[in-house]
């Protein structure tokens, strides 16, 4: 998440990076497991959380990291 938050200074993109990510590298490493499994599952639930905000970046919305919103 940090490196993807220091490249891109999006929250949001940084933890949609995180949750795709992680089940990969489970997979990579262990192959196909419960916990790869679970991984997968969360990353799912994660994005579906972030939806909202997925859509303000594809529109060019969101807010970086640091920027204050303009009133």
């Amino acid at each position: 998440w940090l490196a993807s938050a220091f490249i891109w200074r999006y929250s949001s993109l940084a933890a949609i990076v995180a949750a795709l990510s992680t089940p990969i590298i489970f997979f990579l490493r262990d192959g196909m497991s419960e916990m790869t499994a679970l991984m997968g599952w969360m990353a799912f639930v994660l994005i579906y959380r972030h939806w909202g905000n997925l859509q303000r970046l594809m529109a060019g919305n969101e807010l970086k990291i640091g920027k204050k919103k303009s009133t």
